[in-house]
């Protein structure tokens, strides 16, 4: 996603790296989860495994259940979860940097479809420079 927005690959036409930043946004946004989606089903596995070699009965089974899920997502998220919340972030972050072009080359692009500069064309000094310039006396 970073070779769209900083250097302006596949960038030719400007809805490619829109579709891109799209479907990489909706995959970043997943991937923040996938840490507690997997922590919490681990955890309850784990847990279907220690009371089927105990002997728990189904109320304390379902007692447990959510603690253990909750401590499985914490330990998930803090052994290498955080790195799919860091991957997921920046995934965002450049998936807006494609969708709307803000600075870099599909600034640069998009202004040179538009037809130049924004805001018009470039100021114009008109006018006579007053005197002599300095140290030519």
């Amino acid at each position: 996603m970073s070779l769209p927005v900083c250097c302006g690959v596949c960038a030719a036409n400007l809805q490619v790296p829109k579709i891109m930043g799209v479907v990489c946004g909706i995959l970043g946004a997943i991937d923040i989860f996938v840490p507690a989606i997997a922590g919490s089903l681990g955890a309850s596995i784990a847990l279907d495994q220690i009371c089927e070699e105990c002997g728990c009965s189904d109320h304390e089974r379902e007692k447990y259940r959510d603690d253990i899920a909750g401590l499985g997502i914490v330990i998930a998220y803090f052994y290498g979860g955080f790195m799919c919340v860091f991957l997921g972030v920046t995934t965002l972050v450049l998936a807006c940097c494609a969708c709307g072009p803000c600075c870099g080359p599909l600034k640069r692009m998009k202004e040179e479809a538009a037809g130049g500069v924004k805001g018009g064309a470039l100021p114009v000094i008109v006018g006579q420079p007053v005197g002599q310039p300095v140290g030519t006396a």
